[in-house]
């Protein structure tokens, strides 16, 4: 249910608590949930936002953690960003303060929604190390009729096959 809402959502936020140096366990549930679509990015062409609060540190490895998963999901992000709340800092006493940090990246996902989606080098060698893997497993099935990859009949239903690279599924599909 939550992944067909995913898929036909325009965008998504994944957002999470520092806990413990790393997300948090709902957040960790979810990643693992979606796991599978690290091999079939079925998010290429949804806008993400990804969000972390923290009261000290290690925000930053949260979201370079959801950046990274998200990203091999194939989202394009159009912001990251951590909200640090410390209990002896002004961001937390001053309610105006804490809602304009928000605000902020709220507007800049909402203006990343309706502008030209971009991608990084990272998940454009990705793109192409699973098409690559995907043909060999189209070969494969070739060789022994009755076997059968979900991954890859995936990849097909999403139609990647006839691409070469991820901008050239991007350019065709006008995302």
């Amino acid at each position: 249910m939550l992944k067909n809402k995913i898929r036909k959502s325009d965008g998504i936020i994944f957002a999470s608590p520092v806990y413990a140096a790393a997300v948090s366990g709902d957040m960790k549930i979810l990643v693992d949930r979606l796991a599978g679509w690290l091999h079939t990015m079925p998010l290429i062409g949804k806008t993400a936002g990804v969000f972390s609060t923290a009261d000290s540190n290690n925000g930053d490895a949260v979201t370079s953690y959801l950046n990274k998963m998200v990203g091999l999901m194939g989202a394009s992000i159009v912001i990251s960003q951590n909200v640090f709340i410390h209990f002896g800092t002004l961001l937390l006493k001053d309610d105006e303060l804490l809602n304009s940090v928000l605000k902020e990246g709220a507007v800049k996902f909402w203006e990343g929604m309706g502008g030209k989606l971009e991608y990084n080098l990272e998940q454009e060698e990705y793109f192409h190390i699973q098409n690559l893997r995907f043909h060999k497993l189209l070969e494969i099935e070739q060789q022994y009729p009755g076997l059968s990859f979900g991954e890859k009949r995936i990849w097909e239903e999403q139609g990647y096959f006839k691409y070469n690279s991820l901008q050239e599924v991007i350019r065709e599909k006008n995302i």
